[in-house]
């Protein structure tokens, strides 16, 4: 193990509950992302290897971002979207980390042909410290969500289509793979 994964799974396990309990989601979300700028911001503007470990005192509490954000998502959300919207945030998890590895590694390659690249080597970190500047101000717009899980269907309007999955699941399907469902099934 390394030192790094240590202090992750310490703060894991000690400062993100006890974050979450003084600051609320919503403040530690913020907390998160403003940890996450810092961190985007050293990396940008170190021109000393000890900086790093500066960094990873600044960027523990930027790993809660993904928890926070699937609790606040199951808190905002109604009981049948649940899985939808968790699907919605992986995915688009999953297209920043397809899109980012490409950008950086283009925008690292060209500044390197910048003489300013021998004193900031990783001022193209700017580029996501504008997306992280971004979020933040979403996050400040966003508001804690009253009370426990939505409960009742009179908190939420119905999403369009919802009748039309109601007859789709009602539709009887017929097994495709080995004949029938009520057939015994040997695989010896």
């Amino acid at each position: 193990m390394t030192f790094f994964s240590i202090c992750m799974g310490v703060s894991s396990l000690i400062l993100l509950p006890v974050m979450l309990k003084l600051c609320g989601r919503l403040n530690s979300l913020r907390i998160a992302l403003f940890c996450y700028g810092m961190s985007i911001a050293i990396i940008a503007f170190a021109s000393e290897f000890w900086w790093m470990w500066v960094n990873l005192a600044v960027q523990l509490p930027a790993f809660y971002m993904q928890s926070i954000i699937s609790d606040l998502v199951t808190e905002m959300v109604p009981k049948e979207m649940i899985g939808q919207a968790l699907g919605l945030v992986a995915g688009m998890r999953q297209l920043c980390n397809l899109f980012s590895a490409p950008l950086y590694a283009y925008l690292l390659v060209t500044w390197e042909s910048f003489p300013q690249s021998k004193e900031y080597p990783g001022l193209p970190w700017g580029v996501g410290l504008i997306f992280v500047f971004v979020a933040f101000c979403l996050a400040l717009v966003l508001r804690e969500p009253q009370g426990t899980v939505y409960g009742t269907d009179d908190e939420w309007p119905a999403p369009v289509g919802i009748d039309k999955i109601d007859a789709i699941a009602k539709v009887e399907t017929v097994p495709l793979l080995c004949g029938g469902a009520d057939e015994d099934l040997d695989f010896a």
